[in-house]
């Protein structure tokens, strides 16, 4: 790794945190597998498989933490500390857990105040990916076979283009009609005018997929899986919000410390408006991902030329939205 001796200070701590928190009383079950990255990069033959990296209570801070890693070495790269990167953007935000990452990166004025920051953002997403999962598999049993209509490992979350957000609303509701509250699907993001994911049980979801193929032309809607297991952004996670917050309780991003503009996915508007400088907003973060529907078409900067991605890149990141 060409940038190890660059982020080390930042890999190391967040490394054995992780490794303890996955060991703690009442939420070890969610990794079987365990979660010490350190040993993972040093050795590719103790990595898991993919199967595991991708479920919630490892991918979530897995994700913060690479976004975090990306951030200090375009900084160290070029020779600049992290409060001079972000006052170079008109704004900051993140599509989903990456509002977390943009939030924390904007309390930072040294190096030591970035690794704080890191810390705190990875763990935040360290819970909110455990509690979810954790919550989620209590309530919903797995479906053992789902037809093979729609692109994909099932999942909680659907992706959807090519339709209308009027047409896909009509077909929730149709579907919603005479299932029980807890068996619902919800829209949870707008990432274009016409593409869109949706959460909720796979077998509700598969059923979604199979009304819109027979309304529309099977050329023209793209029904695709995603790689997660926890239906983020749905009301069906608001009963973890609560619980979080009590294993977040010693954590706290202050609105007042933030040097730059980051706008929820939610609103579009900045975090921090309306709010006093002393007001915690770890708790709006927690939201932001569990039960806000992200709505990706209403973050926008005035001002901004480029949009810098520092999560996976091209389609695999944001590229796809933009």
């Amino acid at each position: 790794m060409s940038y190890q001796p660059l982020i080390e200070d930042i890999l190391e701590p967040i490394g054995i945190l992780l490794k303890d928190l996955a060991a703690s009383d009442g939420i070890s079950e969610q990794y079987p597998g365990g979660l010490d990255v350190l040993t993972w990069i040093q050795s590719t033959d103790a990595q898991p498989p993919n199967e595991y990296l991708i479920s919630a209570p490892v991918s979530f801070p897995l994700i913060g933490l690479l976004q975090l890693i990306r951030f200090k070495a375009v900084c160290m790269s070029l020779g600049i500390t992290p409060d001079e990167l972000p006052e170079r953007f008109e704004g900051l935000s993140g599509h989903s857990q990456g509002v977390i990452v943009a939030t924390a990166i904007s309390t930072a004025t040294s190096w030591t105040e970035y690794c704080d920051a890191a810390v705190k953002a990875v763990k935040i997403l360290f819970w909110i990916g455990a509690r979810s999962s954790q919550a989620f598999k209590r309530k919903y049993s797995q479906p053992t076979q789902i037809g093979g209509i729609i692109q994909g490992t099932p999942s909680p979350m659907l992706a959807i283009s090519n339709l209308t957000c009027e047409d896909l609303e009509t077909a929730i509701l149709k579907v919603n009609h005479d299932l029980p509250r807890h068996c619902h699907v919800h829209l949870a993001l707008v990432n274009t005018l016409q593409d869109f994911v949706v959460s909720g049980p796979e077998l509700t979801l598969n059923a979604l997929g199979g009304s819109l193929i027979a309304s529309k032309s099977a050329s023209s809607v793209s029904l695709r899986f995603l790689p997660i297991s926890v239906p983020c952004h749905s009301p069906l996670l608001d009963d973890t919000v609560s619980q979080i917050e009590k294993d977040l309780h010693d954590v706290s991003l202050v609105a007042g410390q933030l040097r730059q503009i980051v706008n929820l996915t939610s609103s579009g508007s900045s975090i921090a408006s309306g709010l006093a400088s002393q007001e915690n907003l770890v708790p709006s973060l927690i939201r932001s991902i569990t039960s806000d529907l992200v709505g990706w078409t209403g973050v926008a900067f005035g001002g901004a030329t480029h949009i810098i991605d520092f999560g996976p890149g091209s389609t695999g990141g944001i590229g796809s939205l933009t």
